[in-house]
C-alpha cells in the first residue's frame, strides 16, 4: 500500500517523503507552468482542481490544455473531483442535466487521458443536495467504462466543517470502524467497482496517521493520501 501526502504548505516536510501532491489551481493563471518550473515541486505528484464554479465547457478546455502540459513534461496526473471542485458540483444534483447526457459530453475527455492519470472523488458530500453513495458508484463506474485505473475516495463538504473534520463518535479505546468516514469512504466503490480504490484523509496527529494506515491495509487499500 502505497502512503502519500498532499503539502500545501510545508516544503521542508514534503522534502523528507518520497510520495507528494502539489494541488494546481487551474482558475489561475499560468499555474501548471509555475507548477511545472518550481524546483521544489520537481519530484511532486501534479492534483489538477478547477475549485471555481464555472461553466463545463472552461472546465474541462482547461483540464485539457494542463494534461497535456504535464504529459508531455512526463507527468502522470490525478484530478480532483471533490469538495469544492466545479467537477463534482457538474456531476452533483445542483445542476438538472441528466446524468447519462453529463457522462456523454465530458467521455472523450475521460477517455482521451485515462491511462495517464488517477481521480481523487468525493463518495458522499454530507450536505443537501450534495453527492451521495449510490451517485458515486455511478460516477466511479463511468470513470472506470474510460480507463481510469485508480480511484481516491473521500467524503464531506468544507461547507459543513463539523463533518468534514469529524473523526472520533465512540470512545478513544474502542474500535473506530465506523466513526473515520474518510477511512469507510472507500468500501462502498470497492464493493461495487473493480478498479484500485484508496482513500484521502485528512492529517490530524500521528496517533491518527496511525490508526488510518493500519485499517487501510485491514481494508486492502492501494493507497493513502493524507492532507498535511
Amino acid at each position: 500500500m502505497k502512503i502519500a501526502y498532499e503539502s500545501l504548505i510545508n516544503h521542508s516536510f514534503a522534502s523528507s517523503i518520497n510520495h507528494v501532491y502539489r494541488r494546481i489551481n487551474l482558475s489561475h493563471k499560468d499555474s501548471v507552468n509555475d507548477f511545472i518550473k518550481n524546483p521544489l515541486y520537481k519530484n511532486s505528484l501534479p492534483i489538477l482542481s478547477y475549485p471555481d464554479i464555472s461553466d463545463i465547457e472552461t472546465v474541462i478546455s482547461s483540464h485539457e490544455k494542463s494534461l497535456e502540459r504535464l504529459i508531455n513534461a512526463g507527468y502522470i496526473t490525478t484530478i480532483a473531483i471533490d469538495d469544492s471542485s466545479s467537477l463534482l458540483e457538474y456531476f452533483s444534483h445542483r445542476n438538472e442535466i441528466d446524468f447519462l447526457d453529463k457522462c456523454q459530453y465530458v467521455r472523450e475527455f475521460f477517455t482521451r487521458f485515462s491511462h495517464n492519470m488517477s481521480v481523487i472523488l468525493t463518495t458522499e458530500e454530507l450536505m443537501p443536495k450534495g453527492i451521495d453513495a449510490y451517485e458515486s458508484v455511478m460516477i466511479a463506474n463511468f470513470l472506470v467504462s474510460c480507463g481510469i485505473n485508480k480511484i481516491i475516495a473521500t467524503c464531506g463538504s468544507k461547507k459543513f466543517p463539523l463533518l468534514y473534520e469529524r473523526r472520533k463518535t465512540t470512545p478513544k479505546n474502542q474500535d473506530l470502524d465506523t466513526c473515520e468516514p474518510k477511512v469507510a469512504a472507500g468500501i462502498w466503490l470497492k464493493e461495487h467497482t473493480s478498479i484500485d480504490i484508496g482513500i484521502y484523509v485528512n492529517y490530524i496527529d500521528e496517533e491518527h496517521e496511525k490508526y488510518v494506515i493500519k485499517k487501510s491495509q485491514e481494508l486492502n487499500y492501494c493507497e493513502v493520501i493524507f492532507n498535511r
